[in-house]
């Protein structure tokens, strides 16, 4: 019975997740990607507004990830300190962190304002 549960999706996807972005920090450098190939590189300079953003909207979507074990390919992808966040048209966004010996994916879905503002911080299009 255990054998059949995990062939579900229920192993994939643990529940509510919670972040701590405090330790998700820059420099931020973000990539977009078109088709699967990387189209155009943004540093996002240490102090700036756009990191500021980033940063922000981090510390307030600590809470309402899941955890998953799905491959994403790059959307606009915004690398950290220890982490990456791909954001996907669709409103997809997934995390990749790693702060010590476990490294971690969760995802959540994104509203149509903030994914257009982390889209601005990150070198617009």
């Amino acid at each position: 019975m255990l054998v059949a549960t995990c062939l579900g999706v229920g192993c994939l996807s643990m529940g509510p997740q919670t972040i701590e972005p405090t330790q998700l920090r820059g420099p931020y450098l973000a990539e977009v990607y078109q088709a699967g190939r990387l189209a155009k590189t943004v540093a996002v300079a240490q102090g700036s507004p756009d990191e500021q953003a980033i940063a922000a909207w981090l510390a307030s979507h600590r809470e309402g990830w899941t955890r998953s074990f799905v491959t994403y390919a790059p959307g606009r992808l915004v690398r950290g300190d220890g982490f990456n966040l791909n954001l996907h048209s669709g409103g997809l966004c997934v995390l990749n962190y790693s702060l010590g010996t476990d490294p971690q994916q969760v995802f959540r879905r994104v509203n149509a304002a903030d994914a257009e503002a982390l889209v601005a911080a990150t070198g617009g299009e």
